[in-house]
C-alpha cells in the first residue's frame, strides 16, 4: 500500500511537472509568436510559418481544453466510485489518466490567466507620464505628429512631412522663436500604436498633430479572415464559426487571432478562390469586430484629446483625406444573398461592364438596378460613380465613390464613421481642439470636388501639393487661435508646391526616388484587388517616370499627377490625369 501510495505522489508530481512546462511553452508561442523572426529567415516565410502554426493552435485548443475538462470529470469520477465500492486505490491507468487532465486544465488556467492579463495590457489606454521636466526659459516649443505613414510624410519622408512644414514655417512667422518637430508617426500604425508611444514622452508637448485612420482595419485584419458571412456557408464552414464563437470566451483564443491576423499582414491572399467567390466577396471583419474597431478607435481619440486638454497641449485633429477615385479592394454581397443568387449578381456584373463602353447610359442603368438589390456592393458603387464622374455629374459621383470607399471589403482609405469620430470628439472639445477636415480641404481644391491622384499618390499618400494644402490649413488655424502670441499683423503663409519644392530640395533624384516608393506602395497593393490591372498600370507609368527622372528629366514634363511643383488643380476631365 504504502509503494502504491509513492508512486501515485511521483506519478503526480512527473504530471504536474510536464505540463506545466507544456503551460509555459504553450503561454510563450501565444504571447510571443511572430514578434521575433529568425536571423535569415524571409519574413514571408516565417509569416505562413508563424500563421500555420497559430491556425493549427486555433483548432487544437478549444477542443484540448474541453476534452481535459470532461476527462477530469469522468476519470475522477472513476476513481472515487472505485475507491468506494472496493476500498482500494484506482488502478494506476485512472489515476494517470486523471491527473493528465488535471494537469492539463491547470496548464489550460494558467494560459488563461497570462493570456487575458497580456490582453488587457497590450489594449490598455495609457496615459501621459504624471510629471513632466520643467520647461527652461529659450526652450523651443514641441509639436508632437502622431499616425501612419501619412502623418511620417510618405512618399517625401527623407524630405518632408506636414510637421516639418508647419514647424518652418511657424518659425517664420514669430521670429525668435524656436519649434522642436518630433515625428513619432509609424508606417502601417494605427491609433492604438500611437496611444502607447505617447506614454512614453519625456517633453510635455505644447501641439499635438494627429493625423490617424487609414490603417484601423488593415493592421488588425486581412483577407485570409474567412469568418462565416452568408447564410448558406458550408457545414465546414459553419463548424468553424462554432469553434470560434466557443473560442471567444477564452483568453488565449482570442490572443492568438490577434497574433495570427498581424502575421497575415503584408502576405499575399490565397487565389485559390474561382471568379465569383473573388468578385463577391465577404468582409475581412465581422461586424461585431468592425464595431469594436470603431468605438476603439473614437475612444481613444477621444482619450487623447482629454490628455492633452489636462497637460496644456493644444490637439491639432486631422482627418486623413484619402484617394476616393481609386479602386476599393474587395467587395461583398447582402449576408441573405445564397450562391446561385452570388452567381447571377456576378453575371448582372460582367453584363454591366461590357456595357460601359458603346453604351454608358445602359451601364448605369445597370449599376443602378444592382445597386437597389444590393445597395453595400462597392464594386458596383465605383463603375457608377467612374461612368457619372464621365458624363460630368461630379457631385452625384463623389456621393458614390465615398460608397463604395465605405462598403470596402478591406478598408485601406479612412471611412466615414472614423471621419464622423473626429467630428464628434472636435465637437465636444471645441474649445480647446483644432479640426483638420482633409477631405473637405481636398475636395474644395478640386474642380471635380472629387479626391483623386492629382492630390493623393496612390491611396493614401498625399502629393506634394496635397501636403502643403493641410499644413497650410493647421498654420490658418493656429494663426485663428493665436497660437503661442501669433503677431496680428503677421498673415498665414500661403504654401505653394513650387516653394516646397525648393525649400526642401526635392531635384530630379529626390522625385525619381518619391516615383520608386510610389511604384512600390501600388506593387504592394495590386494583390487586394480583384481587378489590379489599373494598379498595375500605375506602378509601370511611376517606374518609368523613375528612369526618366534618373536620367535627367524635369518632373514637370513627365505629365504624371502629383509629381513636380506644378499647380494640379486645372483639369476638368478625369481622363487628363486618371487615366492609366
Amino acid at each position: 500500500m504504502k509503494g502504491e501510495k509513492t508512486r501515485c505522489i511521483a506519478l503526480r508530481r512527473r504530471g504536474l511537472a510536464a505540463w506545466a512546462c507544456a503551460a509555459t511553452v504553450l503561454v510563450a508561442i501565444y504571447l510571443f509568436i511572430g514578434r521575433f523572426e529568425p536571423l535569415g529567415s524571409p519574413r514571408a516565410f516565417h509569416g505562413r510559418l508563424a500563421a500555420t502554426i497559430l491556425t493549427g493552435l486555433l483548432v487544437i485548443y478549444p477542443g484540448a481544453a474541453i476534452g481535459a475538462i470532461l476527462g477530469l470529470g469522468f476519470f475522477t469520477r472513476v476513481v472515487v466510485v472505485r475507491s468506494k465500492r472496493s476500498g482500494r486505490i484506482a488502478p494506476a491507468w485512472a489515476l494517470r489518466a486523471m491527473l493528465a487532465c488535471g494537469s492539463m486544465v491547470l496548464a489550460i488556467l494558467v494560459a488563461e490567466a497570462g493570456a487575458s492579463a497580456w490582453l488587457r495590457f497590450r489594449h490598455r489606454m495609457p496615459s501621459f507620464p504624471a510629471r513632466f521636466p520643467e520647461r527652461l526659459p529659450g526652450d523651443p516649443i514641441e509639436l508632437v505628429v502622431i499616425g501612419g505613414s501619412s502623418a511620417l510624410g510618405a512618399p517625401y519622408e527623407d524630405w518632408l512631412s506636414v510637421g516639418a512644414i508647419v514647424g518652418r514655417e511657424l518659425e517664420r512667422a514669430m521670429p525668435g522663436r524656436r519649434f522642436h518637430v518630433s515625428v513619432l508617426a509609424e508606417k502601417g500604425a494605427p491609433l492604438e500604436r500611437m496611444h502607447h508611444k505617447l506614454a512614453a514622452l519625456e517633453r510635455r508637448p505644447d501641439a499635438l498633430i494627429v493625423y490617424s485612420g487609414h490603417n484601423e482595419f488593415l493592421a488588425r485584419f486581412t483577407l485570409e479572415n474567412q469568418t462565416v458571412y452568408y447564410d448558406d456557408e458550408r457545414p465546414a464552414a459553419r463548424a468553424w464559426a462554432m469553434l470560434e464563437r466557443l473560442g471567444r470566451v477564452s483568453a488565449v483564443f482570442r490572443l492568438t487571432r490577434e497574433n495570427l491576423e498581424k502575421e497575415r499582414v503584408g502576405l499575399l491572399p490565397s487565389q485559390a478562390l474561382g471568379t465569383v467567390e473573388r468578385t463577391i466577396g465577404r468582409p475581412s471583419a465581422s461586424a461585431a469586430e468592425t464595431r469594436a474597431v470603431l468605438a476603439d478607435f473614437a475612444a481613444r481619440l477621444e482619450a487623447i484629446t482629454a490628455l492633452c486638454e489636462r497637460i496644456g497641449c493644444l490637439p491639432i485633429l486631422v482627418v486623413p483625406p484619402g484617394n476616393d477615385y481609386a479602386d476599393p479592394n474587395h467587395s461583398y454581397a447582402d449576408p441573405r444573398t445564397l450562391h446561385h443568387q452570388r452567381q447571377a449578381l456576378f453575371d448582372r456584373l460582367v453584363e454591366a461592364r461590357k456595357r460601359e463602353a458603346d453604351s454608358p447610359a445602359d451601364a448605369i442603368a445597370a449599376y443602378r438596378a444592382i445597386l437597389a438589390d444590393q445597395p453595400r456592393f462597392a464594386v458596383a458603387h465605383h463603375r457608377l460613380a467612374r461612368l457619372l464622374d464621365d458624363s460630368g455629374q461630379f457631385a452625384l459621383a463623389n456621393r458614390h465613390y465615398v460608397m463604395a470607399r465605405d462598403c470596402d471589403g478591406l478598408p485601406l482609405r479612412c471611412i466615414s464613421a472614423i471621419e464622423e469620430a473626429y467630428h464628434a470628439v472636435a465637437t465636444r472639445h471645441a474649445a480647446s481642439a483644432i479640426l483638420i477636415d482633409g477631405p473637405a480641404i481636398f475636395r474644395a481644391a478640386s474642380k471635380r470636388g472629387i479626391i483623386d491622384r492629382t492630390l493623393v499618390h496612390d491611396l493614401v499618400h498625399p502629393t506634394l501639393a496635397g501636403y502643403g494644402l493641410l499644413a497650410q490649413a493647421v498654420l490658418t488655424e493656429l494663426k485663428m487661435h493665436k497660437a503661442w502670441g501669433w503677431p496680428e499683423s503677421t498673415m498665414a503663409p500661403t504654401i505653394e508646391p513650387s516653394q516646397l519644392e525648393s525649400e526642401f530640395r526635392l531635384d530630379s533624384s529626390a522625385w525619381a526616388t518619391i516615383c520608386k516608393r510610389v511604384a512600390a506602395q501600388y506593387e504592394m497593393i495590386e494583390f487586394l484587388t480583384v481587378d489590379p490591372g489599373e494598379r498595375i498600370a500605375w506602378r509601370d507609368r511611376f517606374l518609368e517616370a523613375a528612369k526618366r527622372l534618373s536620367a535627367g528629366a524635369r518632373p514637370s514634363r513627365l505629365g504624371l499627377p502629383g509629381v513636380g511643383a506644378r499647380v494640379p488643380f486645372s483639369k476638368t476631365s478625369p481622363e487628363s490625369t486618371n487615366g492609366p
